[in-house]
């Protein structure tokens, strides 16, 4: 996450040394605008005049849904885990029972 005060005097143009990617958001005082490709791989956006905060944060789609998978993923490898545990439990006992 990129952040900045910036006091604009008109419509101003804000670059970021930062390379562009697909997945940049910007705000500006909590609102999202549009981020710009510039010169050939950085990031900028249009700030209006006055004080304002401006935010640049990364947030690529792949990423969201990585996470999601990989959080399902795990959710039903230790499921299944906890599922075996648990029926080996019940036919330990039943064999018990039986042999006694």
């Amino acid at each position: 996450m990129l952040e900045a005060d910036v006091t604009a005097n008109g419509n101003n143009f804000l670059f970021f040394g930062t390379t562009y990617l697909p997945g940049w958001k910007a705000y500006i005082d909590g609102s999202e605008t549009k981020v710009h490709k510039t010169n050939y791989g950085f990031i900028g956006l249009v700030v209006p005049k006055g004080k304002h905060k401006v935010e640049f944060i990364y947030e690529p789609k792949g990423f969201e849904i990585g996470k999601d998978l990989s959080l399902a993923l795990n959710l039903l490898l230790f499921g299944g885990i906890a599922a075996v545990f648990f029926i080996n439990k019940k036919n330990s006992r039943k064999v018990k029972l039986e042999n006694a």
